[in-house]
């Protein structure tokens, strides 16, 4: 497969979040006539099985890897997903994922430590896995893990992630951060991580923007009520 030339995210502000799927699929459509979308990778926002919206919605088993699967090899896109899933079938534990979808390509990436408190998992240990994927680095946090970077002393977990980026002789790298913001300010949290390595966040609340962030001088954001794809070329690192 060719490598991934673009990024961009899903931004998912309608007050309608009854169709996440539907609602992608339409957004895609709508964007591919006015711009190539093979060859992208976009981010989806957190928790993408959650039907009726992440506060009050109930979580749906018939969104899944299938169903996203099935979106990838329509538009050729690339796409991380965040989902709600269990961790073994026999299980009653959900925890709160990130996956790099593509094709017949499912790869976790990370897992939610931070707990919100809304009970639609558990929260998890550290099992970040970026990878090498079609000439991209790819590296995932979920919404509130993403915070509270510090550029001069990054807690433990940033650290190691960074590491992972830093070591990556990939000339193209990207953080994707599926998200349900509401409280936190998404382009501040952009912000802080700008000069570390570009950052896509793919927000699911109307007031807060969905953010591509390449650098301190250059940024794409959604915000409203609207569902919107928006997509941007991607940035090669020295």
């Amino acid at each position: 497969m060719p490598d991934f030339t673009k990024i961009g995210f899903f931004h998912f502000g309608s007050g309608d979040q009854s169709d996440p799927v539907g609602s992608l699929r339409a957004s895609l459509l709508e964007a591919s006539r006015t711009a190539r979308l093979d060859e992208s990778l976009v981010v989806l926002p957190e928790a993408f099985n959650i039907k009726n919206g992440y506060l009050k919605g109930r979580f749906d088993p018939s969104i899944s890897w299938s169903s996203l699967k099935a979106i990838s090899l329509e538009f050729k896109v690339g796409l991380v997903a965040g989902l709600i899933v269990r961790w073994r079938r026999w299980s009653s534990w959900r925890y709160s994922c990130s996956y790099l979808i593509d094709g017949d390509v499912c790869k976790r990436l990370s897992c939610k430590m931070s707990d919100d408190r809304l009970g639609h998992y558990t929260a998890s240990p550290n099992r970040d896995s970026p990878c090498l994927h079609r000439g991209v680095f790819i590296g995932s946090l979920i919404c509130m893990d993403a915070t509270g970077i510090n550029e001069n002393y990054p807690n433990e977990r940033h650290n190691a992630l960074l590491g992972r980026f830093n070591s990556s002789e990939a000339t193209r790298k990207v953080l994707c951060v599926p998200a349900h913001f509401t409280e936190y300010d998404t382009l501040g949290v952009a912000k802080h991580w700008s000069s570390l390595v570009p950052i896509v966040i793919a927000n699911s609340y109307a007031h807060q923007p969905s953010v591509i962030r390449i650098s301190t001088d250059e940024t794409s954001c959604i915000t409203g009520f609207q569902n919107s794809v928006c997509t941007a070329p991607f940035p090669e690192m020295p």
